[in-house]
């Protein structure tokens, strides 16, 4: 029972530890991922699929707002 409910507790941790920032294009797709840099020209980001990292470059002037999730 006690190792259920840590491993429960590990395994929420582990979910929250990752921010997940939400970035919106001007043509109205969504991009849940996390911001790595924000620059004078680009936002760059991550995102993950399966066991796959992708860094994507996306220029400001492409997106319509950028929401993190630390505000």
């Amino acid at each position: 029972m006690h190792g259920t409910l840590l491993l429960a507790l590990v395994t929420l941790l582990a979910a929250t530890a990752h921010a997940q920032d939400t970035l919106i294009y001007r043509n109205g797709q969504r991009i849940i991922g996390e911001v790595e840099e924000v620059g004078v020209e680009r936002v760059k980001y991550r995102t993950r699929s399966g066991n796959n990292s992708i860094l994507v470059i996306a220029e400001l002037n492409e997106l319509a707002r950028v929401s993190l999730q630390g505000g």
